[in-house]
């Protein structure tokens, strides 16, 4: 299981979320830290950053791999309203 981590910028952000498009996030951010490469999708081919585009919003990641390390970092949530 990867650990999620983000800073206060982006929980204001989620924060700021109508409900139905945060409770989405919520569910999907449990599935990414399960298996962040099977739920998102590489960046420009690269395999440490990642995307996850969903119906309300569309996610920018890092995601760390490095055991004992296991961590995704959300940098960056774009509301599509």
């Amino acid at each position: 299981m990867y650990k999620l981590r983000y800073d206060e910028q982006t929980a204001a952000v989620w924060d700021s979320l109508p409900t139905e498009a945060s409770e989405e996030l919520v569910l999907a951010m449990a599935d990414v830290c399960h298996d962040p490469y099977a739920t998102t999708e590489p960046y420009n081919g690269n395999k440490e950053r990642r995307t996850l585009a969903l119906r309300h919003t569309a996610v920018a990641l890092i995601v760390i791999d490095a055991p004992p390390v296991q961590r995704v970092y959300i940098r960056n949530i774009d509301y599509l309203g």
